[in-house]
């Protein structure tokens, strides 16, 4: 599926991706990892569910 998205600066100067209403929990996902170890934490997390752990 494809999902209209584009980048908004909030009143901070932080850049965020605004989504359509149904898919806007992943932005708000997105937006709290910081770092490529979170990133990768997350991945781990996915990972175990998809695979029934």
């Amino acid at each position: 599926m494809k999902y209209p998205y584009k980048f908004e600066e909030d009143p901070f100067g932080d850049v965020g991706i605004v989504l359509p209403e149904e898919i806007s929990i992943f932005s708000d996902f997105i937006e709290n990892i910081a770092t490529e170890e979170q990133a990768n934490e997350y991945i781990d997390y996915i990972e175990k569910v998809s695979e029934g752990i």
